[in-house]
């Protein structure tokens, strides 16, 4: 499988569920280019019409959609990354990575553009505190947000609130606020796919 990724982006949940998963990636990296994007030299959206990352190469067909790579990849792996078949328990999981699309990844992407006005700014960030309030009595005491079993939504959670670092001071980046979830993210951080996929794009546990 190859992964077309920009470090730090959503892409790392990709890349992270990958290593978790013991898929052979082949791992390229996609570099901002003025309005757009490059690869290799040439221009990254000939790749990907939608010229975003992550965007993965299977027998030579692209797949987009963070959600969607991540359930393909736990697909290939059911045994490492479990995705129930049916019944209630499938349709959790479906609800936990649309929340985590639509709320968390989506509240949060805007607050990088450099031209944010302060008050919008102000709001995003309200905006994702009470969600995290959410994810967290959605967690509540078990190791992971579906349970027992450590999934792709755990992966997806871990790579987009780790974001918040990157905001201003009056923001709890240490999530000492949510205390249940910090000690969540410091499982996901521990384990060895995780650090492995960290080094490789040259970052730090968060």
């Amino acid at each position: 499988m190859k992964l077309f990724y920009i470090p730090e982006t959503c892409a790392l949940a990709v890349h992270i569920a990958a290593r978790e998963a013991g898929i052979d990636l082949d791992l390229v990296r996609v570099e901002r280019h003025g309005g757009g994007h490059r690869v290799d030299g040439g221009d990254y959206a000939a790749i990907n019409p939608k010229d975003r990352v992550p965007a993965v190469e299977i027998d030579g067909e692209i797949l987009t959609e963070t959600q969607v790579i991540l359930q393909y990849v736990a697909a290939l792996a059911p045994d490492r990354l479990p995705v129930p078949a049916r019944g209630m328990a499938r349709w959790r999981l479906v609800e936990m990575l649309g929340f985590i699309t639509a709320e968390l990844h989506r509240g949060l992407s805007p607050l990088f553009h450099p031209e944010i006005a302060p008050d919008h700014k102000k709001r995003l960030l309200a905006a994702f505190a009470r969600n995290l309030g959410l994810l967290q009595a959605m967690l509540g005491r078990r190791p992971y947000l579906m349970g027992e079993a450590f999934t792709v939504a755990d992966i997806y959670a871990f790579v987009v609130i780790g974001w918040a670092r990157h905001f201003d001071a009056d923001f709890d980046a240490d999530f000492d606020t949510w205390p249940m979830l910090a000690a969540w993210r410091a499982r996901v951080a521990a384990r060895p796919a995780v650090q492995r996929a960290l080094r490789e794009e040259g970052m730090d546990a968060a």
